[in-house]
């Protein structure tokens, strides 16, 4: 578990890493260090082995918990045991709740694998509004919510007179119960010399988020009348929590102001669930309404008509009236598969598969396909209303499309754009989009160095 007594030695753990010098030092020399585009080379195994080390590090930031934001974490932490790393309390917890090896031993009295001991121990919380300062220089890191997911922050990065800002995975606009980076932008000054942005979603567009869960909640209306079931295929967790929530508050106040008498039960996995729980314990940094309800004892994660399922008990797919949220919305694995293998069947049930699908059996499905092979031995028949077919245009995801990624630029008014998480090929229009809007440069990293898209 993580202790209370970690943030009072917080104090002891900066100092010992020379003061913000070698993040000083790379900014100072950021426009030596970017190598300009390049020929496309193979890069064979042989060069990969004989690639430099890691410079020292002096402390890492993980911006949230999603496993490709931490999946080397542990590895990196076996090379440098002794560095700070700096993150949110939700972050760390739902990163502790995710990791299988580290959930084998919590039943016992001592973490056993040393890189957990060591991450607990090394951890530095921050938070939305928190600033960590240098001595005797103009340098600081700030902390600003990022929306995507519980716990998610980016940061910013003034070193004298450069501004750098990461934004890890983001949102622009609020999407319950995440507060996104629009109401915290104002308080960075500007212009910023480097934005270092999430390019996942930068060259879709999904149009206003309030639109498109009312859209989808005008379908889950008429099922509720009729009492059939709808399945919601959502991945992350965070998503999934978004659903719940937004779904559960609109059919609540159809029974308090019109008498509404047919509200569904809303079952969420257990994963789902572990998520939930991290939110009740850490209220307090969740900003918004949500923290205020959980706060003031009316957690709406206590509503009878939230429900958990796992695998031994699914026997409330034979009973209607249900919204069934679960993960992958590709149907590549997990317990989905044995939902849909149910609610798929009838021709009155409804399914919307939200998030990103790149795998099988999904990408069939949306392509119009009438039967969901789920192995060579195990396929059934699909029958039910696909909203992801009748209404492409419907896309409610929790990264930031292309007009989000607009709303950014004008506000921050950057000097160099460079985008993780995407392929060039991917944003070759997004760099003329962002061009047009006054970014003399956008690159993209590549390698352990920077290819120039411009």
């Amino acid at each position: 578990a993580i202790r209370s007594e970690i943030a009072a030695e917080q104090e002891k753990i900066l100092p010992q890493y020379d003061d913000f010098n070698h993040i000083d030092d790379y900014i100072q020399n950021l426009p030596r260090l970017i190598s300009e585009a390049e020929k496309e080379e193979s890069v064979t195994d042989e060069k990969e082995r004989s690639l430099p080390p890691l410079p020292k590090i002096d402390a890492v930031f993980i911006s949230h918990s999603h496993f490709d934001h931490v999946s080397g974490l542990k590895k990196l932490i076996k090379l440098n045991p002794d560095v700070p790393v700096l993150c949110s309390r939700i972050t760390l917890d739902l990163f502790l709740l995710r990791d299988s090896n580290y959930l084998k031993q919590e039943n016992g009295d001592e973490i056993e694998e040393e890189e957990y001991r060591h991450i607990v121990k090394n951890v530095i919380y921050v938070e939305n509004g928190d600033k960590i300062e240098f001595k005797d220089k103009e340098c600081f890191l700030s902390f600003f919510h990022a929306g995507h997911m519980p716990g998610a922050l980016m940061f910013l990065a003034k070193a004298n007179d450069f501004r750098f800002l990461y934004t890890g995975d983001y949102t622009y606009y609020d999407i319950t119960p995440f507060a996104g980076t629009k109401r915290f932008l104002e308080q960075i000054s500007r212009p910023i010399d480097y934005l270092l942005i999430d390019g996942t979603a930068a060259q879709e567009e999904y149009g206003n988020v309030s639109d498109q869960f009312h859209s989808l909640i005008l379908f889950l209306e008429q099922k509720a009348e009729y009492e059939d079931n709808v399945l919601i295929g959502a991945d992350p967790s965070s998503l999934a929590i978004s659903f719940m929530l937004i779904f559960w508050r609109y059919f609540r106040k159809l029974q308090l102001r019109k008498g509404y008498t047919k509200r569904p039960n809303i079952y969420v996995d257990m994963m789902v669930r572990k998520n939930i729980q991290v939110i009740n314990h850490r209220y307090e940094y969740i900003y918004g309404p949500i923290s205020r309800l959980i706060k003031g004892k009316a957690n709406p994660f206590n509503s009878i008509k939230f429900r958990w399922f796992d695998r031994s008990d699914l026997e409330f797919l034979r009973k209607k009236n249900n919204i069934i949220i679960s993960h992958p919305p590709d149907l590549s694995y997990g317990l989905i598969r044995n939902v849909i293998n149910v609610v798929g069947r009838n021709p009155h049930n409804l399914v919307f598969l939200a998030g990103a699908i790149h795998e099988q059996p999904g990408m069939d499905l949306i392509s119009g396909g009438k039967e969901i092979e789920f192995s060579e031995t195990w396929k059934a028949p699909f029958r039910a209303f696909l909203i992801n077919s009748f209404m492409p245009q419907l896309k409610i995801k929790l990264h930031a499309d292309k007009i989000q990624l607009a709303e950014m630029i004008k506000v921050l008014e950057p000097r160099e754009v460079c985008f993780f998480h995407q392929s060039p090929k991917r944003l070759i229009n997004v760099v003329e989009y962002v061009k047009e809007m006054g970014v003399p440069k956008v690159s993209l990293p590549k390698k352990r160095k920077l290819l120039i898209l411009n």
